[in-house]
């Protein structure tokens, strides 16, 4: 047995570890204790995005925690400082101002609560509760771990999505509002909300596209995204209008649209111009698509 108790110390990158006690025995821990001016860059390293992503988040974290045949304890995490910085054309912060994260453990189950509140990002709140399991030596989360989580999302702004792509061939913007709830294992999620969606553009020199005050209403039933409603206006006053059903699986992907256009200029550049009028149908089954037009 190992026990340390009220340990003070500057460690990392100027992380301060208050420690009131960590008890090590075989097969059980128990540790409670702080930590403050973590730097979440120094965790994740965005290895991956690196180019896109500026990330000066620094957070305080407080715990209380014993594993050993079951996991039981809190944990919190809270923002004090920072913010993400997306590099696109421009520097675009998503001006984050609120971040934290509860759990609560009981007996394996964890019940999770968050808040994520920013200027672009708008506000993102979830609440719900996952399995943890011990494989090994150690404590996680498993692929096929029970999930449970209900979230909401009103976001101002899309326009952070401009950074994920390679080039930037497109711009897009609007603004999103979604209630949605998840339940089943985390590798096979069933995902159950509605969604709303305004002021949606998108845009390209390249290609000739202008796209704008585009509104959309839908909602998912069993990972079926159900689209109500959806129009978009040219920027030369033609609109597109549509409906229709999109399945959320990677194993069997299927989608059926309808789309209808009324003078819609589709294209518009110094030496093409393409206005269209009429109706589509588009079917996508057995790894086939058809479309249909008149």
């Amino acid at each position: 047995e190992q026990v340390i108790e009220h340990l003070q110390a500057l460690v990392f990158n100027h992380i301060q570890l208050d420690l009131d006690f960590l008890q090590l025995q075989q097969g059980n821990i128990r540790s409670q204790g702080r930590a403050e001016n973590i730097s979440l860059e120094d965790i994740l390293q965005f290895q991956q995005n690196k180019q896109k992503i500026n990330n000066t988040l620094r957070f305080n974290t407080e715990w209380n925690i014993h594993l050993a045949d079951s996991a039981n304890g809190q944990v919190r995490i809270q923002r004090t400082t920072g913010d993400l910085m997306i590099l696109a054309n421009n520097k675009l912060g998503i001006g984050l101002s609120e971040a934290w994260l509860n759990a609560d453990i009981k007996n394996n189950q964890a019940q999770l609560s968050t808040h994520l509140e920013g200027q672009l990002l708008g506000k993102i709140e979830a609440q719900g509760s996952i399995q943890l399991s011990k494989q090994g030596a150690f404590w996680g989360v498993a692929k096929n771990a029970g999930i449970s989580l209900a979230a909401e999302l009103n976001m101002s702004s899309l326009a952070w999505i401009n950074a994920l792509q390679k080039e930037d061939t497109f711009v897009i913007d609007g603004a999103l509002k979604a209630n949605l709830g998840i339940t089943g294992r985390l590798d096979a999620p069933i995902v159950n909300g509605s969604l709303q969606a305004k002021k949606l553009k998108l845009r390209s020199i390249l290609y000739g596209i202008n796209l704008q005050q585009g509104e959309m209403t839908a909602h998912l039933d069993n990972n079926q995204l159900h689209v109500s409603d959806f129009q978009v206006k040219s920027g030369a006053g033609g609109s597109l209008k549509g409906q229709g059903t999109l399945a959320l699986d990677s194993r069997n992907p299927n989608a059926q649209i309808n789309l209808v256009a009324d003078k819609l200029e589709a294209v518009s550049k110094p030496d093409r111009l393409l206005i269209v009028s009429g109706q589509a149908q588009a079917t996508f089954a057995n790894k086939r698509l058809r479309i249909s037009a008149n």
